[in-house]
């Protein structure tokens, strides 16, 4: 999490690209259809996520150490899709970025070539991510560049001119290979961007309404709306410390807690608003489950019921911290796992596994 404040926060603002892009001309509006990414599965097969997050290279510790501890993490896992939901870099390098999109890559080809079926990744923002020694878009470059190369691991959207805030705001579709017009699953990506100006201080952001407007734009333009949507960003919403609040009590009014797995052992980080009120727009876009990150001490995944009117249950999922930098439980260091059966496009606690008991040889 770290929250950067007053003073410390404006000397980082001015030494680091946390913020705002430098003058980028003239936006552009993009078809919806620009931002998705298109997978052809079988039904027949599981397909397993796996998220890692607040990685937070770049600040100390032996990178050597950490690659080798991601790779039999991976190994283990033997994912269909990498999930990376913020932090992977805080005053990290040019080449370190390059470094450590040079790392997956290698280890998700020797990945390949043990199970003989492919292996994605994908990436999104958190509020450190951009606290480098590079420009705004210096991440997304690199990440569109490995994207565009022949046989890519990388599944990634971004559009510097275009008229959305953050730089990742897409999907990845999952189509029954038998039938092109079953959409079986989407995974929004999402950047719940960085900080907040709040006089001398400095709030997390949240999901903008631009945001929001596109994801609804992408769901009322598609055609099969039979799907089930799984959300990825970084900051958790204000729905988590709901949840978290009320999970321990035997409540059958609204909100209320269906069940619960995994433990929260610190104050939910939220935005600075809920104004836009980002669940209620996943929430009728399918979005039946939200994985964050953020909060390195928290690792519950919460089925959550808003309200009679949105009374289809949400599962609401903190990330397990995947490096031991910056601060951490040396019993909380893993991944978490969303094993997905493509025949019954639906999201239950009993589709999360928590592994979080991984231990720094």
């Amino acid at each position: 999490m770290i929250k950067i404040i007053k003073n410390l926060s404006l000397i980082l603002l001015t030494s680091f690209s946390l913020i705002l892009p430098s003058g980028c001309g003239e936006s552009k509006t993009y078809n919806y259809d620009d931002y998705i990414i298109k997978l052809n599965v079988s039904k027949n097969e599981p397909f397993k996520i796996m998220q890692l997050s607040d990685l937070h290279l770049g600040i100390n510790g032996d990178i050597q150490k950490q690659y080798q501890f991601l790779r039999e993490n991976i190994f283990e896992s033997k994912p269909n899709l990498i999930v990376l939901t913020g932090d992977s870099f805080i005053y990290a390098t040019r080449e370190l970025v390059y470094d450590f999109i040079g790392f997956l890559n290698e280890t998700i080809d020797d990945l390949e070539k043990e199970l003989n079926r492919r292996v994605y990744y994908t990436y999104t923002y958190g509020n450190h991510d951009l606290q480098g020694n590079y420009d705004y878009y210096f991440i997304n470059n690199a990440l569109l560049e490995d994207s565009k190369k022949a046989s890519s691991s990388c599944l990634f959207i971004d559009y510097k001119d275009d008229d959305l805030t953050g730089n990742t705001n897409f999907c990845i579709d999952l189509y029954d290979e038998d039938n092109e017009n079953d959409l079986l699953y989407r995974f929004y990506i999402i950047d719940s961007n960085t900080y907040h100006a709040n006089v001398a201080d400095y709030d997390y952001d949240v999901i903008h309404q631009d945001q929001l407007d596109h994801i609804n734009n992408i769901h009322e333009n598609t055609n099969d709306k039979d799907y089930c949507g799984l959300a990825f960003f970084h900051i958790p919403l204000f729905e988590f410390q709901t949840a978290n609040d009320i999970k321990d009590e035997n409540s059958t009014s609204y909100p209320r807690v269906v069940d619960y797995i995994g433990e929260n052992n610190e104050d939910t980080g939220v935005g600075y608003t809920d104004e836009f009120k980002p669940y209620d727009v996943l929430y009728d876009c399918n979005v039946r489950g939200i994985f964050v990150g953020h909060d390195h001490l928290n690792y519950s995944s919460i089925e959550f019921i808003k309200s009679s009117e949105r009374n289809e249950s949400v599962i609401l999922s903190y990330g397990v911290k995947s490096t031991n930098q910056i601060y951490h439980d040396d019993n909380i260091l893993g991944y978490k796992e969303a094993n997905l059966d493509l025949n019954n496009p639906h999201l239950s606690l009993d589709n999360i596994n928590i592994v979080k008991d991984k231990k720094y040889e």
